[in-house]
């Protein structure tokens, strides 16, 4: 069994394990689906109709694109900074 790793930093460990839990929740899992529907709703781009409208559905899309993908951000930046501090521990003196 391998050992949990944890950030030497508190504050940013407290900071991703909130955000761990808030993905482990049936309200995140609900918010998703939610989203992947919504972005199908603003995905399709070719019929929208002045410039300021595309620009708004892009913006849609941007924010929506976001959350869809925060899990896998945050997992990445976690697992980066796990990396990081690592490997600064292995660093001779």
């Amino acid at each position: 069994m391998s050992e949990l790793r944890t950030l030497k930093n508190k504050d940013l460990q407290d900071y991703y394990d909130a955000k761990f839990e808030m993905f482990a929740t049936k309200g995140w899992k609900v918010l998703q689906e939610e989203v992947d529907r919504l972005l199908e709703t603003v995905r399709d781009i070719n019929f929208v109709n002045p410039q300021a409208s595309l620009d708004f559905r892009l913006g849609q899309q941007d924010m929506l694109l976001w959350l869809s993908k925060m899990r896998d951000i945050c997992d990445t930046a976690h697992g980066q900074l796990l990396d990081d501090q690592d490997a600064d521990e292995a660093q001779p003196e």
